[in-house]
């Protein structure tokens, strides 16, 4: 999708395409609000931090799931890639499909 854009100089990038990765996983997280002055809520756990790993080994414009998500949705979704080992840092090989 095309999104009109403007830097700070006020040029116009209106033939620029915005393209997201996205990572999907699920798993227990702890979440709560940090700080009195300025709070903010906040995420942590393995989960986040496999979510995060499988937004960075995505491609643009598409979405990296782990195996656990691919069981949970099942059939509801018909459009994943073939299967895939990955290799994270600090996690070892991980099963995942692109949709």
């Amino acid at each position: 999708a095309s999104i009109p854009y403007h830097d700070k100089s006020g040029r116009s990038f209106d033939d620029c395409t915005l393209q997201i990765r996205v990572g999907i996983h699920v798993g227990d997280i702890t979440c709560g609000v940090l700080g009195q002055r300025v709070p903010k809520f906040t995420t942590c756990g393995t989960a986040v931090n496999m979510a995060a790993r499988m937004e960075q080994t995505s491609k643009p414009s598409m979405i990296r799931a782990t195996q656990d998500f691919h069981d949970l949705v099942g059939d509801a979704e018909r459009n994943w890639s073939e299967k895939q080992s990955i290799s994270l840092k600090n996690m070892g090989t991980v099963e995942t499909y692109l949709l």
